[in-house]
């Protein structure tokens, strides 16, 4: 059985990453496409909505389109300079875009001088600038566009306009230098994967009025140690602090209602972490191999609660189940071995697969009356469980259930469905009716 728990416990976080980096892989087959051809698309019409007039003109190293507004959008650089100044205009026409693209995989450059004349940035416009240092978002734009800045290793320092409201999707993705950022007070909406990667970004705060944050927003941050969400914020959206390792501090406001699956997945710094009294849902994984949290209280306005709860979260000594919660999730406990005490209260029906398995450190627990099924290997490696009550209630129990636990005497009731089982799995046991 130990067997077992260990490989299961090895395919559940091979499948986890599966499905948690799926929308990175999809990213990465895209920009892995656009590496093979290195063209990016000039857009038929410049953000201000005027029509192109002429495409893959050139001055100097710069490749541009002109608009029928008199306006110059950069298409492509194709120097290899280190320091480089964008043109205020080109042949008597403003500069107002730096294109899609258009400074792709340009990793000599260190300094880049861009006008005030530019407006807008183009998705990807910087994309895998490897050696760029410093950026400045142009206060005239309200978006910074999907993957602006994705895989600018170097960048270690953005400023971003208060005019923007919206940070698309992977915009700093893999920024791993960036160490700080300062969120405008306008902003709005933090997409998916925003700033997912940038592995020196210590402290975040999300500004008052932002409403979205999506998923994997923070993953991988690794130097990440605190984050403050704003009343504005309701939920956190899944794998918003995947494998941020250095996590300690999370302030949560009372907004919220909703933390999404793999949360706080693998933070394996945080040791404690309030959740709010609004709470009313828990996503599956949530604070799986939390290795040092010690103890986590989940309010009883919690009524969703996810399997694999605090699963492999070595350290966690108490945690409890909200008493709006009837079935005790898949897995919700596994192989939390310092946990000494699981209190399963009256509203439970239900306990499923796992719940408790590997729970090494408790010696008894009492069922209540009005349980009606227990799941495959729920007690199982239970190693110092010396006594467990099983109500008259219980119709149904799935196999295993307590495998490897060697030293249990079963309290259960003649006759019943537990009582069938015991005998014939020659475990210990008592009848108490």
């Amino acid at each position: 059985m130990r067997k077992f728990l260990r490989l299961g416990a090895f395919i559940l976080a091979m499948l986890l990453m599966v499905c948690s980096f799926t929308a990175c892989k999809d990213e990465d087959k895209k920009e892995e496409e656009k590496e093979e051809d290195k063209t990016f698309t000039t857009a038929e019409k410049n953000p201000e909505g005027s029509a192109v007039v002429d495409k893959d003109l050139q001055f100097g190293d710069f490749y541009y389109a002109t608009y029928e507004d008199n306006t110059v959008t950069i298409t492509n650089y194709a120097g290899e300079s280190e320091n480089v100044k964008v043109p205020i205009e080109i042949d008597g026409k403003t500069v107002m875009t730096i294109g899609e693209g258009a400074f792709y995989n340009k990793a000599s450059v260190k300094s880049l001088e861009i006008p005030q004349s530019v407006k807008y940035y183009e998705k990807y416009a910087f994309y895998a600038m490897s050696a760029l240092e410093e950026a400045v978002v142009p206060a005239t734009n309200t978006v910074i566009r999907e993957g602006t800045f994705v895989e600018c290793a170097a960048l270690k320092k953005v400023t971003i306009p208060e005019t923007v409201t919206d940070i698309e999707e992977g915009a700093f993705f893999n920024c791993a230098a960036l160490e700080a950022i300062d969120l405008p007070a306008g902003l709005k909406t933090i997409e998916g994967y925003s700033f997912a990667g940038c592995k020196a970004l210590k402290s975040v705060t999300v500004p008052e009025g932002v409403t979205s944050v999506g998923t994997y927003a923070f993953r991988d941050c690794e130097a990440l140690e605190s984050i403050v969400f704003p009343q504005s914020l309701t939920s956190i959206a899944d794998g918003m602090f995947y494998a941020c390792h250095s996590l300690k501090s999370v302030q949560m406001s009372n907004s919220i209602k909703k933390i999404g699956a793999a949360a706080f997945y693998e933070c394996i710094a945080m040791k404690s972490i309030t959740l709010p009294e609004t709470l009313t849902s828990i996503g599956e994984y949530c604070f799986a191999y939390c290795e040092e949290l010690e103890e986590l209280h989940i309010p009883d306005s919690v009524s969703v609660l996810g399997g694999y709860t605090v699963a492999y979260s070595d350290n966690i000594k108490k945690v409890n189940i909200p008493t709006n919660v009837e079935v005790v999730p898949a897995s919700m406990m596994t192989l939390c071995k310092s946990i000494e005490e699981i209190v399963v209260h009256e509203n439970v029906t239900d306990i499923d697969d796992y719940a408790f398995a590997g729970c090494a450190a408790v010696k008894s627990i009492t069922l209540p009356e009005g349980l009606t099924y227990i799941g495959a290997y729920a007690f199982a490696e239970m190693t110092a469980l010396e006594e467990v009550y099983v109500p008259n209630t219980v119709t149904g129990v799935g196999e295993g259930l307590f495998a490897d636990s060697d030293n249990v005497k079963v309290k259960c009731f003649d006759g019943n469905v537990v009582h069938e089982y015991v005998v014939a799995n020659s475990i210990d046991f008592e009848l108490v009716g």
